[in-house]
């Protein structure tokens, strides 16, 4: 069954445009291949995404994240 997970976090330190180049193409490659689609919004250093896939996929992938150095105080909202 199709879930759908929206969290903000804030940026753990200032991106650069680089920064945001990496994480999209890292993002777009690996949430392809575990067949994960959503969207994925930066602004003023706070994240803003929604995962879709099945509960399994999009947990794992939410924990992942939060494991991510580059994200600081994420809520599921």
């Amino acid at each position: 069954m199709l879930i759908q997970l929206t969290y903000a976090s804030r940026t753990a330190a200032i991106l650069g445009p680089g920064d945001v180049k990496d994480i999209l193409q890292s993002s777009a490659r690996n949430n392809q291949s575990a067949g994960i689609t959503g969207a994925l919004c930066l602004s003023n250093g706070i994240f803003l995404q929604q995962l879709e896939r099945d509960r399994t996929a999009v947990n794992a992938l939410y924990h992942r994240i939060l494991k991510d150095s580059r994200h600081k105080d994420s809520a599921i909202l």
